[in-house]
């Protein structure tokens, strides 16, 4: 598989983000995504590149999603989706 980015971008209920080829030709996300409902009930939603959905569900998590958030949806990315991915972004 590619080497690929992961672009998040995190607000106070949601965390959206996009998976993006290192390098090559691409340009466009091939998977984007969020989960909605943080401090609520959150939702997993994830798109391919086309925009075909390919998860639609519960987000479960154990722990403290709070601080977990991000390595969690990196572990779940690299499980299902792509071989690994690097974090790109600014943390404010």
């Amino acid at each position: 598989m590619e080497a690929t980015i992961l672009v998040v971008n995190a607000g106070s209920s949601s965390l959206k983000f996009a998976v993006w080829p290192d390098r090559g030709t691409h340009h466009a996300a091939i998977l984007r995504g969020q989960i909605s409902g943080i401090g609520r009930v959150p939702w997993f939603r994830v798109r391919n590149g086309d925009g075909d959905l390919l998860v639609d569900e519960a987000w479960v998590q154990s722990g403290d999603a709070a601080h977990g958030l991000v390595p969690a949806l990196i572990d779940r990315i690299e499980r299902q989706f792509v071989a690994s991915v690097a974090p790109a972004g600014r943390i404010h």
